[in-house]
């Protein structure tokens, strides 16, 4: 364990060298989000892979009926904001990404609502407090009766 957190802190260490300003590791172009970015991406190979069956460039997907066929865009939601990614595709067009499916913005794990997400994030952050006028609001459209929820003002509406 100890040696797997000095390889981790001696990684970080070196990733962060040369920044200076926390917007060179937070901001829109930063550290933070190149490394999500290339994660994900990794993550979509890796899929692809496993999908066909055979690694890139390998010799055994000569003739084999399905092959890559390039990448495409694509605009995700992420905790820190939107990011584009490019998605692998398979020349059948069969090939179904589980970390980010098709047609999806939020990665999986996340929420389907984004304002679902971010009610779950503010209740993780004042757990139990009765004086929250957050959970006030949750425990009120809850208690309504569906058809009074629909018609309640107040309700967050879908996106």
């Amino acid at each position: 364990m100890t040696s797997n957190t000095t390889k981790q802190d001696a990684l970080l260490d070196e990733l962060r060298k040369g920044y200076t300003n926390p917007k060179d590791l937070l901001g829109e172009h930063g550290l933070l989000k190149q490394l999500t970015r290339r994660l994900v991406e990794r993550a979509l190979e890796a899929e692809m892979t496993a999908h066909l069956g055979y690694a890139r460039h390998a010799p055994e997907g000569r003739g084999s009926g399905n092959s890559r066929n390039g990448k495409s865009a694509k605009t995700i939601q992420t905790e820190t904001g939107p990011l584009v990614i490019e998605v692998p595709r398979d020349r059948n067009g069969a090939f179904e990404p589980q970390l980010v499916a098709k047609r999806q913005r939020l990665p999986a794990g996340r929420p389907a609502r984004q304002a679902d997400w971010a009610l779950d994030r503010v209740l993780r952050s004042s757990p139990g407090d009765p004086q929250s006028a957050v959970c006030h609001q949750r425990h009120r459209i809850t208690q309504l009766q569906p058809a009074q929820a629909a018609q309640d003002p107040r309700r967050v509406s879908e996106r």
